[in-house]
């Protein structure tokens, strides 16, 4: 989702924690009430919500994108 500029609510497991900056690019959740709060948040907030589909995104351009991950996989293999 944050590839296509999205806001996410995600559990709290794996890669998850690494990419989704808990209320700065999205949110990350453990319960179905959670899951319920954060949906609700973003319905009423519109504003946040898209301010964290862009940083969503940002975070994929910068560290995902196919170019930044050739780079470095190119030097993992000369090396």
């Amino acid at each position: 989702y944050m590839g296509c500029g999205k806001p996410v609510v995600a559990s709290e497991v794996g890669m998850n924690i690494e990419v989704v900056k808990n209320g700065k690019n999205g949110f990350l959740v453990n319960s179905k009430k959670d899951w319920w709060d954060k949906i609700s948040y973003y319905i009423k907030n519109p504003q946040i919500r898209n301010e964290h589909g862009r940083r969503g995104f940002e975070i994929v351009k910068e560290k995902y994108n196919l170019e930044s991950v050739a780079h470095k996989l190119i030097s993992i293999v000369k090396s």
